[in-house]
Formats: C-alpha cells, structure tokens, sequence
C-alpha cells in the first residue's frame, strides 16, 4: 500500500461527491474532503473522505477498484465531533487513523467477511462496511 493522490474531487453536492480518476468521470461517493487515499497492491484504492467541516460529524471510508465502488464504511460516533489527526500505511492492507487522539485501524480484506465472524466480531466493538470488505476497530495496547 502506498499514498496515492490519483482521485480528485470534481462536483460536490449536498455531502456526495463525484470523484474523477486521472481526469476521467468515475463515480458518486459520501464526504465532501478528501483527507487520506491510499493506492493497494491490488489495483484497489482506499479514500478516506470527510463532511469537510472542522468537527465532522462523520468520515466515510471507501474502497474502489476499476471506477466501481466495492465497499463503503460510515464512521459516526454518537454525540462525538471527529477530528482526524493523522493517517499512517501498517501493512499492505492496514491503515492505523488517529481520531480524537485516539488509535484506530482500517483493514481491507481480501474476501467479505462472513455473517457469523461479523457476530463474533460485534461485541468486540469491530464496525464492518456494507459489504464486508473493510473493518475499522480501535486499536489495542500492546
């Protein structure tokens, strides 16, 4: 994974955006500010977009292959604003994010995330995207 600055944000409406890959037209995501985008070993891109205000409300995490949108991932704390402060690569599929001074990982897996794993994985505070291909989880001490 590496830091990549392919997308660019073309129209925003409301909190959608349009997102144009190397000037060409792509597609309509969530957020209005790119804050982090990553280029995957697999031909897959990561963005991080928020609501572009000075304390979000909410940061969306998407992961795109080929001008399709994979997978989509909605972080809101309830009564919380959210103020990004920093973004670092762990692994190739790994991003650590620092939010309100505290640590949190993105992992982008390779094949969705079965129903009885996302049960198991609930109660230990694990978010999943929509379509079970990436996961954000405060990290833990160790």
């Amino acid at each position: 994974m590496i830091v990549s600055n392919d997308f660019k944000l073309t129209k925003v409406e409301g909190n959608a955006t349009s997102l144009a890959v190397s000037g060409n037209q792509s597609l309509t995501v969530e957020g209005v500010k790119i804050e982090a985008q990553y280029l995957l070993c697999n031909n897959k891109s990561l963005l991080i977009l928020s609501d572009g205000q000075p304390f979000e409300e909410r940061i969306n995490v998407h992961l795109i292959s080929n001008n399709k949108l994979l997978d989509t991932l909605e972080i809101s704390p309830p009564y919380q604003s959210i103020i990004i402060e920093d973004s670092q690569i762990i692994d190739d599929q790994t991003i650590s994010l620092t939010i309100n001074s505290d640590q949190f990982l993105i992992h982008v897996r390779n094949t969705a995330i079965s129903l009885l794993e996302r049960l198991k994985l609930l109660g230990q505070g694990v978010k999943f995207g929509k379509n079970g291909l990436l996961t954000f989880q405060k990290r833990s001490e160790t």
